[in-house]
Order: structure tokens, then sequence, then C-alpha cells
């Protein structure tokens, strides 16, 4: 059970809701608040944003609460666009009407890529 619990910790939450009807050993691991708490805190819900401010360009990562838990300064600015994906931020400069360049952000791990 030890195992089990590790394994489906790794699971998203829309994975569990039909691992859930796997068997009854399942949903009561999965139904569990210990197991739901654990789930949670390595699942946080995430929402990405693009600021422009007079300090330059950032992807702002933000929980559902609305507290920035993180913020990753990038370039280009200050005129860009914003494209989001999954845990990854496409950050891109927009020079007379084309894509000049784009910067790639990893919001699971702060990684910037040009």
């Amino acid at each position: 059970m030890d195992v089990l619990f590790e394994v489906l910790l790794r699971l998203p939450a829309s994975l569990l809701c039909r691992l859930h009807l796997v068997c009854r050993s399942w949903r009561s691991l999965t139904s569990d608040p210990v197991f739901a708490t654990a789930h949670a805190s390595r699942h946080r819900p995430l929402l990405s944003g693009y600021h422009i401010g007079s300090h330059g360009c950032e992807v702002r990562v933000v929980d559902l609460s609305g507290n920035v838990v993180e913020r990753i300064p990038v370039k280009p600015d200050p005129i860009g666009y914003c494209n989001t994906q999954l845990n990854l931020v496409c950050v891109s400069e927009v020079a007379s009407h084309r894509i000049s360049r784009s910067t790639l952000v990893n919001i699971a791990t702060g990684e910037v890529a040009t």
C-alpha cells in the first residue's frame, strides 16, 4: 500500500478521478484526507501571466488564491505576447508585425531558454 500511495501521489488529479473506480481499496486510498492533503501539496494548481512593468518584464506564477508564488524575469520587452501550454510559457517579442525573438519559460522549474 505504501508503494501504491507513492505512485498515485505522482499522478494528476484528472487521472485519479478515473482510477478511483478501479477497486474499493483504490477508492478508499484516493478518498482518504491524508492522501488528498499529500496530493494537493505536490500538485499546486498554478496559473501564469506575463507582466510588463517599470522594472522590465516577468512571468508571474500565481496560485489559485491569487498569491504570486514566483516571479521569473524574461526578455523580450516591452512589446510581446504570451502563449501557455501545460507548464510552459512562450513570451515573444513582436517587431514590425513579426515575431523577432521568443523566450520559453518552464514555470515548474524556472528555467528560461531563448
